[in-house]
């Protein structure tokens, strides 16, 4: 755990609901039970998933220049890079998953890395636009390498940093369904990517924070994230972050065992 022992035991301590039991919301329970639960397309999993298999076992040494907390260019093996900044199998079914059952029509992606995210929530809706967004341009040609092995065709692969393309992307888009945010780990970053795609979001729209325990920083991006007027609800997976913008539904904030 990037952030430590303390955040993941208060997490421990304080999660619950892993099964729904005790859940006197409806729409948490029809999450829990039909998305955090569900088993997904065998098909489509298991081509994510191999797609995750040969990346970490890729040996060829890339220069990842990183654009977040710590940007500065590294010489890595493509899969230890991917081990360690990418989403684990059981992470990638969550958001195919979350995409399954509700269906979005845009979604937009921060941080697409070598792009198994990416592969995972397009194999989720194939109507869907997915366009991922990606500063370090090797890794958004490996991240369109995956693209083209899983034949996917209704995903977009932008080489840019986030503050070039957000004030452009939306004239595509017009609204966001679902995002994903997974790029620049800072208090400052995180909370402006929010505040800026926050207009394009619609009663229906999910929008999911990744590592929002990774330090003191996310931390406090989180809270302030889920404390925000238009967020009616929020989950707490330890890993990552989902808030919700649904009318009629009380303000609640839950922490879940995923």
């Amino acid at each position: 755990m990037k952030y430590g022992a303390k955040a993941y035991l208060k997490y421990k301590l304080f999660s619950r609901h892993a099964c729904g039991h005790g859940i006197h919301s409806p729409f948490v329970y029809e999450l829990i039970t039909k998305v955090f639960r569900a088993k997904g397309n065998k098909k489509d999993i298991e081509l994510a998933g191999a797609i995750y298999r040969v990346m970490i076992s890729d040996k060829r040494i890339i220069k990842r220049m990183a654009m977040g907390v710590n940007g500065k260019a590294e010489e890595i093996k493509a899969g230890t890079f991917v081990r360690r900044s990418s989403v684990t199998p059981g992470y990638g079914k969550l958001l195919y998953n979350l995409v399954n059952f509700y269906k979005p029509s845009t979604i937009l992606e921060l941080g697409t890395a070598a792009g198994i995210s990416s592969v995972y929530m397009a194999l989720g809706n194939p109507m869907a636009k997915l366009v991922t967004i990606e500063g370090c341009r090797e890794t958004a040609t490996i991240a369109q390498e995956n693209f083209n092995r899983t034949g996917i065709r209704n995903g977009t692969v932008v080489n840019a940093t986030f503050d070039e393309v957000l004030p452009l992307v939306f004239f595509d888009l017009r609204s966001i369904d679902l995002a994903f945010f997974d790029g620049n780990h800072s208090y400052d970053a995180t909370l402006s990517y929010f505040g800026r795609c926050l207009p394009y979001a619609n009663d229906k729209s999910v929008f999911i924070f990744d590592d929002i325990h990774w330090s003191e920083e996310m931390e406090k991006a989180w809270e302030e994230i889920k404390s925000s007027e238009k967020v009616t609800l929020s989950v707490d997976l330890f890993r990552m972050g989902i808030v919700f913008f649904r009318s009629g539904i009380e303000k609640q904030h839950f922490v879940i065992r995923y």
